[in-house]
Formats: C-alpha cells, structure tokens, sequence
C-alpha cells in the first residue's frame, strides 16, 4: 500500500497542470482580442498600412437630412482618428447640387480635431438639396483608410422674393431668407394715384390683403399688384362771363370729394349749377362725389334797381321800388 504522504503527491500533480493549462488559455485568449482590436480594419488594396482602428466618419455638420441649413455655411465632417491632410481635398470631399458640383476650398480645422471643413465659393441656392461625400481611401498617417463612400444630404433655407407690378405703383417689406415652417407677413403700400389690388404667385392670386400672412413651405416668389386710380377733369364755367366767379375745377382721383364754389359779380345773384340742359344743384356751394368727367356752368342773373320819387314831393306817396332779378 502506498504511504499517505505519496498518495498525496499523486493527487496535487493534475491539478497544477490543470491551472497551467488554464493560464495558457486565458494567456491565449487575451492576445487573440488584443490583435482583434488592432487589426479589426477591413482588408482593402492599399499597399505599406499599419493595421489599426479604421477611419469613420463619426459626425456632419450640417448633419445628415437637416434643412433650414443657411447659405453661407461651411460643412465639416469629423472622423474618429486624426487623418492625412494631403489625401483629403475637393477630389475626395465633394458637395454636389444635383449632377453639379459645387467649387470651394477644403482645409483641416487647426489642434487635435481630427474635421475637415468644405467652404464654398459663393452661397448656397435656397430650399435646395446637397449632397456631401467624402470618398472612400481618404487615410490616417498609419495610411489606413475609409472603406467606403460616406454620403449625405441636407436642404438650405427657404427664400421669399418680392416685388411690385408696376413698379412705381408701391413698395413691399418682408423678403428675405426664413426658416422652414416660420410664420411671416409680406407687406404691400401703394404710391400716390395707386391702389393695391392683391398678391400674386406666378399667375394665381394668393391674396386680396397688402397684409400678407402665411408659413414658409419653400421658395416663395411673390407680386403685389397695383392699380393706378381713375382721374377725372371738372370744367367750370360762369353764365353770363360777366355774372360772377367759381372755383373747383381741376383733375381729381375718382371718388375724390370735389366742391363747386361760385360767388356771384356785384349786380349779380347766383341762381343754379347746370350740367349740360339739367340743374344739378342750387347751392352756390355744390359738393359731389367725382365718377366720370364733369363739365359744370354757374348761372348767375343780373339785378336791377327800381328807384321812385313824387313830383313834387308833397304831391304823394310810392311803393315798389327796390333791387330786383332780371326778368322780375
């Protein structure tokens, strides 16, 4: 039979070997997702890299599907590692309006952002759609690069143009670059002889108010129409010449208020407005509202003095004498 003490050897020898056996694992394991995380970017056919972290486009600005995005922003695109410069320029960062590309600058943001930022070379059209891409094979210094194309898209605000028809029949207010879904009102004053008469968009009538209001969908391109005011003449004349004088005449805005004033010549009394063959008034002063052209005569009568004497005096009384119209 064997000693205690040499059963006991034999017992503690597999179970040593089996905590090696489990370090070697582990050992194993660990190195295994080290060299994972060091050589996780994809396989790609760029020759002398130094396999690491591959680079990502982590973040946009504008970000991707935004709108009300101004005209004169810059875009930038943030990457998770610092990248080379020198592979980054306007043939790998590209902004493109439809099939056309948009001409600008690219440069690196200065300190440890690893942003690159586009700079057009004029504003962005309004309410339009852009697309950004940066090009795959852009690189980092270990000359790692972007797998694949990294696209997206962003709207520039809206804009409402304004103008007058015809031009010299009123101002407008408003225009402008707005926000999506911003509440504002287009405001329309006539000139002088004008009137306005509503708002147009291309060729319906938006509105009959010079007070606009309405909420920014998209581009607006808006008319305030005006319409110049009807003039009309008052001729005015005095029947006889010598009867008395007027005024009033002149060339008014149709629904002007107009008074016909005539005052009558020593030895004259007023007695009537005509128009033509009818009385229009018998009020020396004649008040009306301008519709059409008006040709007005002011007929005045003459006055003629009865003076009676007796003969001789003590002879007797007169009656009848005064100042009368002709024909009385």
């Amino acid at each position: 039979m064997l000693s205690k003490k040499t059963q006991t050897k034999k017992e503690k020898t597999p179970i040593l070997k089996q905590r090696s056996h489990s370090r070697f694992i582990m050992t194993t394991l660990l190195m295994t997702m080290l060299l994972g995380v060091f050589t996780q970017c994809k396989k790609d056919d760029f020759a002398d890299e130094i396999k690491g972290v591959c680079p990502l486009v982590i973040s946009t600005n504008p970000a991707n599907k935004a709108v009300s995005v101004i005209s004169t922003k810059k875009i930038d695109v943030t990457f998770n590692v610092k990248m080379d410069p020198t592979t980054i320029d306007t043939k790998s960062f590209t902004l493109m309006q439809g099939s056309t590309a948009i001409t600008g600058k690219v440069t690196p943001t200065s300190g440890e952002t690893p942003t690159f930022t586009f700079t057009p070379d004029s504003p962005l059209a309004p309410f339009t759609v852009y697309t950004g891409t940066m090009k795959k094979g852009v690189r980092d210094p270990m000359r790692n690069a972007l797998q694949e194309d990294y696209v997206w898209t962003f709207t520039t605000q809206p804009q409402v143009t304004i103008s007058s028809s015809p031009k010299e029949g009123g101002t407008t207010t408003g225009a402008g670059i707005f926000n999506v879904a911003s509440l504002i009102t287009v405001k329309a004053v006539p000139a002088i002889g004008y009137t306005f008469t509503n708002w147009t968009e291309g060729t319906v009538a938006v509105s009959t108010q010079a007070n606009y209001a309405f909420k920014i969908i998209g581009n607006r391109v808006l008319v305030a129409n005006f319409a110049a005011i009807p003039k009309f003449t008052v001729a005015i004349t005095s029947s006889p010449l010598a009867g008395g004088t007027t005024t009033g005449a002149g060339t008014f805005e149709t629904g002007t208020s107009v008074t016909a004033k005539a005052l009558p010549a020593t030895g004259y009394t007023f007695k009537n407005w005509t128009e033509g063959t009818t009385v229009v008034s018998t009020n020396a002063d004649y008040v009306f509202t301008l519709t059409a052209n008006k040709t007005l005569v002011a007929n005045f009568t003459a006055k003629y003095t009865v003076m009676l004497s007796s003969n001789p005096q003590a002879g007797g009384t007169t009656s009848g004498g005064g100042t009368f119209d002709s024909g009385t």
